[in-house]
């Protein structure tokens, strides 16, 4: 798939037009801009922009690129010293190369015209508020640039196909695509808080590091644990984020792993944009405070922590933490919202203004 540039086809035509409305005698002080400007833009179309040409359209277009080049050289660069000479008001193209180049001319508008007459061309409508091009060439821009190096390539690479599958209305594959970057991300979260990297095979079952991520955050509720984060030794996962992956796993992965046939709406599919994209930058900022303070890192690397434990304030925790407190509300609020993005209620807002929900998580 190529983003194609559709006005290059609008201004290949309009410099090609100043060519064809010229009249013999023509000054040649009258020639430079109309050869300049029809050499550009037909040089970059020969060399596959905005399109790549079929054999015949190529043949012809070359013919036409070299006799306009051809006559270029003729009077505008001087054949002894090879510079470029402005010629005197007096010299004219004559009216037998003004045709020969005018044939050739017409005999490439015929053959570009056959062409893309048959070239498969499709518009993509904008997404609700997504914009297409974004959709298209830029989905991980959802992540902030200061958290893209703990975000593993894998899943910036899942999220840019994802969006791209969104972009053209294959509302089920851009789900796939979601379902497995964020589970990626649920691995790499809890080899951070379960102390584990690499987490074995056999335990990167879903169900199971959700319950052993919801132990975790209730052992660190009791008095115990209470005492661990005021001393400063806090490696507490966020109770929102647990809640918000039960949701996902629930509510897309389970269904779609139990009945190949299902199928998501564009609905679903943006708001399960959405809810991941939210939920992934949540788990990307903890991995952050909690793996840069290890020694070793959570960076994508190959490798998820390292082998001290954190040392993290009151503070800290308690910012870690600050989603939880309206986690389960968001989520109802986040698939509300992409609701209402493929209607068109919320009138016009900026591109990827819904995605900035992972602020309000």
């Amino acid at each position: 798939m190529k983003l194609v540039n559709s006005y290059k086809f609008y201004e290949l035509g309009n410099k090609l037009s100043a060519l064809r409305a010229l009249r013999a005698p023509v000054r040649t002080t009258d020639l430079f801009m109309p050869m300049m400007e029809a050499q550009t833009a037909l040089d970059a179309l020969l060399k596959g922009d905005p399109v790549t040409l079929t054999r015949q359209a190529r043949q012809d277009g070359h013919r036409l690129l070299a006799k306009v080049g051809a006559l270029f050289q003729q009077f505008f660069i001087d054949s002894a010293t090879r510079k470029f000479r402005f010629p005197s008001g007096d010299e004219k193209l004559e009216a037998h190369e003004l045709g020969l180049m005018q044939g050739l001319l017409e005999a490439f508008d015929k053959s570009l015209a056959g062409e893309l007459e048959h070239m498969p061309c499709y518009a993509l409508e904008r997404q609700g508020l997504f914009a297409v091009e974004e959709l298209v060439g830029n989905a991980q821009a959802v992540f902030p640039d200061s958290l893209l190096d703990t975000i593993p390539s894998f899943v910036r690479q899942s999220v840019t196909d994802a969006g791209r599958c969104l972009a053209v209305g294959l509302s089920t594959a851009a789900g796939n695509y979601l379902v497995r970057a964020t589970e990626t991300m649920l691995i790499r979260y809890a080899e951070v808080f379960l102390e584990s990297s690499p987490l074995p095979r056999a335990d990167r079952d879903w169900a199971l590091l959700l319950r052993r991520l919801m132990s975790l955050h209730e052992d660190a509720s009791r008095p115990s644990g209470k005492e661990d984060v005021a001393r400063g030794h806090d490696r507490t996962p966020d109770r929102g984020v647990i809640q918000m992956l039960a949701h996902v796993k629930e509510r897309y992965r389970d269904p779609m792993l139990a009945r190949p046939e299902a199928e998501l709406s564009a609905e679903e599919a943006m708001a399960l944009f959405t809810i991941s994209a939210s939920l992934m930058t949540l788990m990307a900022r903890q991995i952050r405070i909690h793996g840069d303070n290890e020694g070793g890192g959570t960076r994508d690397k190959g490798t998820s922590r390292g082998e001290s434990p954190a040392n993290e304030s009151i503070s800290a925790a308690m910012a870690a933490n600050h989603s939880s407190i309206a986690a389960v509300s968001a989520i109802a609020a986040a698939e509300e919202e992409a609701r209402r993005m493929v209607s068109g209620e919320n009138g016009e807002m900026s591109p990827f203004y819904d995605l900035r929900l992972a602020q309000r998580l």
